[in-house]
């Protein structure tokens, strides 16, 4: 599976990537902990890709497993055809402030993502959806440097909601479960069924993961979107003649 990742990595040019980070609940909370990094490659043959790495597993501590090195040689291989030179990585926000926080798990460094083509797609939204819609009550009462969020954004192109419910969920909490990290959690009471247990932790798992997946494909949605409005490539300055305007559709709210 992960020499084959490594040939399809090689073989692409462009990806999309997100971060996500577990936070303490309080009075233990201290700095947020870099937990998964999410990568959808970007090829025009193959079915959407999107590779959620729980750096957390990749160290023996959080987890029981006997120390596999050549899977974790491999899984560096997989980053240095990631970000080898003259790659695009495409982000919400700065790609590089939103990966620095993973460098001491030494997949990749700062060197390895100034070869690198970087993206901040809310930059490119920001510019966009204030010449293509002038008028919109959003373009005219928003601060120069109020961010979009994304789920904001997804609903103002696409009228659309991605789902937050787990936004600021267990993120370490091992979503693959083949790492059985749930087993932890468990203590056995008169009134706790250990099948319904499992059944709910996995679940939650589940919502995690789709989470994770969902916004990687909502950030290469917009990037796509501002694309075809676009002629020029992301990244080139945009003159406001060539911004093609349109009307967006009122479709029926609908959820991510």
């Amino acid at each position: 599976m992960l020499n084959n990742l490594i040939n399809l990595a090689s073989e692409i040019d462009y990806f999309t990537i997100d971060t996500q980070h577990h936070i303490e609940v309080y009075p233990c909370a201290s700095d947020d902990v870099p937990a998964i990094i999410q990568i959808q490659l970007h090829s025009t043959n193959r079915t959407p890709l999107v590779l959620l790495i729980e750096v957390l597993y990749l160290q023996t501590k959080f987890t029981t497993r006997t120390r596999d090195e050549s899977k974790e040689k491999k899984i560096k291989e997989l980053f240095q055809q990631i970000f080898s030179p003259n790659k695009h990585i495409y982000a919400w926000g700065n790609p590089k402030e939103k990966l620095s926080s993973f460098y001491h798990y030494n997949l990749f460094t700062s060197n390895d993502l100034d070869q690198l083509y970087l993206h901040n797609v809310h930059d490119y939204f920001a510019q966009w959806y204030k010449i293509a819609y002038p008028h919109s009550l959003i373009s005219q009462t928003r601060t120069r440097n109020e961010p979009y969020t994304l789920q904001t954004s997804l609903f103002l192109v696409f009228n659309e909601w991605l789902n937050t419910k787990v936004q600021y969920g267990s993120w370490k909490c091992g979503i693959d479960t083949s790492l059985k990290t749930y087993h932890r959690c468990f203590s056995p009471t008169p009134n706790k069924n250990y099948y319904q247990f499992l059944r709910k932790e996995i679940e939650y798992r589940q919502m995690l993961q789709m989470y994770a997946v969902n916004n990687c494909f909502g950030i290469s949605r917009l990037m796509f979107h501002i694309l075809q409005q676009w002629p020029l490539s992301l990244g080139k300055e945009v003159q406001i003649s060539n911004v093609i305007h349109y009307k967006r559709k009122k479709n029926r709210q609908t959820e991510v």
